[in-house]
């Protein structure tokens, strides 16, 4: 019903684009061809909304952990699509940020950042999404003060998600920068209290500043949200000795 929504050029321009970014967030890979049909559309408008579901289909079929195999096919054959409709349209931001993504899959990571510059180039107004995405692969380029730099600005156009605050604390902690990445880290916690990974690093940081107690408390927090968690105990428990060495020997 979407799809064909989607597809019905007698429809109203509105009624398209939330059809495009429903079957976006349902993530359904069915979509894929009503999707990329949209995309030679002449509205600029909707083909952005088409290009950003196309996003999160693609993502949610990896979080899913489907057949290898077929991730691939799939994605290789968008990524020949969206370099077709490129050189038709080579100052299109939301098919440069599409394809930036799409080469990161194939850990083509310098060819996915300088597709992201384009994207951020050709946008006056670049969504804090875009930032986010290029921050990951600055990461995985080991490009850490330039990831940070692009986390705190998609922070500061509204992607304030514990996912991103959680992963600028990383980079923080990469380069040395142990006290931010605490902030960082309780930031992502402020928005999700539940984000037990965040306890675990957060723990971690604290212990190399010699704030003991406070990373204990955050490991006893951490076995609290999951009910059991045997490593982490045993962190306490070196933790308590490290407090307190003369009652262990």
């Amino acid at each position: 019903m979407l799809s064909r929504v989607l597809l019905d050029e007698k429809r109203e321009p509105i009624e398209r684009q939330r059809a495009a970014e429903a079957l976006g967030a349902i993530g359904n890979e069915g979509a894929t061809d009503a999707l990329e049909t949209t995309l030679g559309t002449r509205n600029p408008r909707l083909r952005q909304y088409a290009v950003w579901a196309l996003g999160n289909i693609y993502a949610k079929s990896q979080d899913q952990k489907k057949d290898s195999f077929r991730e691939t096919e799939v994605s290789q054959s968008l990524l020949e699509q969206v370099g077709r409709l490129l050189a038709d349209r080579p100052s299109s931001s939301s098919l440069h940020y599409l394809r930036g993504k799409l080469l990161s899959t194939f850990e083509r990571y310098a060819e996915a950042a300088a597709e992201l510059d384009r994207a951020l180039a050709l946008t006056v107004e670049p969504h804090g999404e875009v930032y986010a995405e290029r921050a990951s692969v600055f990461v995985l380029l080991g490009r850490h003060a330039d990831a940070i730099r692009d986390y705190t600005a998609a922070i500061d156009r509204g992607l304030s998600t514990a996912d991103v605050h959680f992963r600028k604390a990383v980079s923080l902690g990469s380069i040395g920068s142990l006290s931010d990445a605490a902030e960082e880290f309780s930031a992502a916690l402020k928005v999700d209290p539940t984000f037990a990974e965040a306890l675990l690093e957060r723990a971690s940081v604290y212990e190399k500043l010699n704030q003991i107690q406070s990373a204990i408390n955050d490991l006893q927090s951490y076995i609290h949200l999951k009910g059991s968690g045997p490593e982490a105990e045993i962190a306490i428990r070196r933790l308590e000795q490290s407090k307190n060495p003369s009652k262990h020997n």
